[in-house]
């Protein structure tokens, strides 16, 4: 058994570690399961369950086909059987050597010599304890060919954004409808997942395949890469970003991924919640009584299975993928993805088929350049293909890779957008949804190549919310500042937010545009600083008490979306009070009165007074609101400091009206003898 990684001419094949050992009578949740982190699941939504019965795979073979089927055994077999009860019995019935359970299954793998495998096969047809004997499954191979960060930012050798895919599935206008949900977690079956910057808390646990690999780490890269496109952050200012926004993924690794593995790995998931499990992997074409339990476990408990079609090229498509979807486009509980190139036609490695559900984007034209990958930090084998790695900050690592591997994940991570903005969804209404909304460009119905068509999130989103997917700027809690303040400025405030929520980037441009009876008022500021807006006009005389109109503008200079907020507001009183301090004088260790004048147009205000020796301040003094007149003096009392201290000592005067207004400041000095 092994599991063979294509990456571009160099083959990566990892063996089964020497410290393996024989273990007997032990169930799989023992033996073959370990995490490496625990669960830090403090919510988590599965899916709702279907009301439907399991049904559990039952063969119907003649004595004579199976006893043909001996060269394929080897020393080992799966047994499927009706109840984990009878086990102990048949492994007396038949000499089973060594024994190894999947009770979530009804199954086990034994150890077989051939005199034993021939008894089985020849008497386990008519056995009514047995629903199937069959080989054990051969490793299945990652499905990638093998190909960075940025959605906005051009590489210029595509002259595309480099991750063009987000942009060709419509994940932007998707988000706006539904950001993604934690809550929501999608199931890895890969090569594990590394910790790097771009799932900066977004791997909820690491599951690994015990006596096969010792943690859940990603030595290879396809499984990081596979969770990058999935549950990247999003709007975090780095990096790339992952379709499925806030979800985040549970790995399961094992480095031989055989039928029985995958299956384990499957019941496992399911166990702890997920929604959607992801298998980036294929090869045969047969069907695993044993694999086949497995998925039919997880869709009957509400799970959505989504499998890459594979990179042969042929006219049929990979397992288990192939199993996920009926022939035709039929309803199906999962889905069967192939991969498109980014003018969304149909990559050339693509397998194609009457089992294909739909395709998403995992080529670019030609060329070493597929999709935008993150890459595990140890996975080196990539350096060594034609297609181009890049450093990003942090230690990131990115590069381009093909395949329909990284076509499946898509579909993962916008089914988990889907389940986010409605999670009432039945897993094959999710499955419907994202297939009915795929973009057709030739015959707008399902054929044998597009499946039902490309990929279309926005789309997706829009079916399950009946809500437009269309970017919006929006103008929110505009609102005036009270009083003009010391600069003479009439200032407003507000908050500027993408649909989603995001606030938009420096490319947004702002227009205030005011006047009073008539008479522009000319803006001073025009400001958007991470999604909080400011505009200011100059108070000119004579507009107090009166009524200011206007309008604000947004523009989001690259989409060309405008958001505009017109507005009406009473200025009221816009003219800071008048003040002026006069010299003071007294002695050391006394009370000190620190006189003013002043006067202000509504007749009260409060005064703020600080006292300094040079540029040390001695003393804070705040007053209550008081009656001001003009021409009449004020004074505010302070207690001198003891001792007599070297250097000149000064008082600062505020004065502020109720409406906020503030006065110029204002000082003049204390003689002390």
């Amino acid at each position: 058994m092994r599991w063979t990684c294509v990456l571009v001419g160099v083959v990566a094949t990892l063996l089964l570690p020497p410290t393996v050992g024989a273990a007997s009578q032990r169930g799989f949740e023992d033996l073959r399961i370990a995490t490496d982190r625990a669960p830090a699941l403090p919510t988590i939504s599965p899916p709702p369950r279907l009301h439907t019965a399991m049904h559990w795979y039952r063969w119907h073979p003649a004595t004579r086909s199976l006893l043909g089927r001996l060269p394929e055994f080897g020393s080992a077999a799966v047994i499927g059987v009706e109840s984990m009860r009878d086990l102990a019995q048949l492994r007396a019935r038949y000499g089973f050597a060594h024994v190894e359970t999947f009770p979530a299954l009804r199954a086990a793998e034994v150890s077989v010599d051939p005199k034993q495998l021939h008894a089985l096969l020849a008497t386990a047809a008519p056995d009514p304890r047995i629903r199937y004997v069959a080989p054990l499954g051969p490793p299945r191979h990652l499905e990638r060919l093998r190909n960075d960060p940025m959605l906005r930012t051009l590489n210029p050798k595509i002259d595309a954004p480099y991750e063009w895919e987000f942009a060709a599935s419509h994940v932007d206008a998707a988000l706006n409808l539904s950001p993604g949900s934690p809550t929501v977690l999608v199931g890895i079956i890969d090569s594990g997942v590394a910790d790097i910057p771009d799932l900066k808390d977004k791997i909820a646990s690491r599951w690994y395949y015990t006596g096969r690999v010792d943690s859940g780490d990603d030595l290879v890269g396809h499984g990081t890469a596979v969770a990058s496109i999935i549950a990247a952050n999003n709007d975090d200012g780095f990096g790339m970003a992952g379709f499925g926004g806030a979800t985040r993924v549970i790995s399961f690794r094992d480095d031989i991924l055989s039928d029985e593995s995958i299956a384990i790995a499957a019941t496992k998931l399911v166990s702890l919640g997920v929604r959607i499990i992801n298998i980036s992997a294929g090869g045969r074409r047969t069907s695993s009584p044993l694999l086949q339990d497995a998925i039919q476990k997880a869709i009957a408990s509400g799970v959505l299975v989504v499998g890459s079609a594979g990179n042969d090229g042929l006219d049929v498509v990979s397992y288990p993928a192939s199993n996920l979807q009926p022939p035709g486009g039929g309803l199906s509980y999962g889905l069967a993805v192939g991969a498109t190139n980014f003018d969304g036609t149909r990559a050339a490695f693509s397998n194609q088929g009457t089992h294909l559900s739909l395709v998403a984007p995992g080529n670019y034209l030609g060329g070493c350049y597929g999709v935008l990958l993150a890459l595990s930090p140890i996975a080196h084998d990539w350096d060594d293909s034609c297609y181009p790695t890049f450093p990003g900050d942090g230690g990131a690592r990115y590069t381009y890779a093909a395949g329909t591997s990284f076509s499946a994940p898509e579909v993962s991570g916008a089914a988990a957008l889907v389940w986010a903005a409605a999670p009432l969804l039945k897993n094959f209404e999710v499955a419907e949804i994202l297939k009915r909304t795929a973009h057709h460009p030739s015959s707008g119905t399902w054929n044998t190549s597009l499946g039902w068509g490309v990929l279309d999130v926005a789309k997706a989103l829009e079916d399950a919310t009946g809500k437009s997917s269309a970017d919006v700027l929006s103008i929110k809690d505009f609102a005036f500042d009270r009083g003009a303040g010391v600069q003479r400025r009439v200032t407003a405030r507000g908050r500027v937010a993408w649909a989603d929520a995001v606030p938009p980037d420096t490319s947004t441009t702002v227009s205030c545009a005011a006047s009073v009876n008539g008479s522009p008022l000319h803006a001073v500021e025009e400001t958007l600083v991470a999604g909080a807006l400011r505009c200011a006009w100059a108070a000119t005389p004579g507009i107090d008490g009166q009524t200011a109109t206007g309008t604000v503008t947004v523009t989001d200079v690259p989409t060309g979306v405008v958001a505009s907020l017109p507005f009406t507001t009473p200025l009221g009183d816009l003219s800071p009070p008048a003040a002026h301090a006069l010299a003071a004088s007294g002695s050391w260790g006394h009370t000190v009165a620190l006189p003013f004048t002043g006067s202000d147009a509504q007749g009260e205000v409060a005064a703020q007074i600080v006292v300094k020796r040079e540029t040390r301040t001695l003393a804070h003094l705040q007053g209550q609101f008081f009656r001001i007149h003009a021409g009449k003096n004020y004074s505010f009392a302070w207690k001198a400091p003891a001792r007599k201290i070297p250097g000149a000592i000064t008082f600062c005067l505020t004065l502020a009206d109720r409406t906020g207004n503030r006065s110029a400041k204002t000082c003049a000095p204390i003689r002390l003898g």
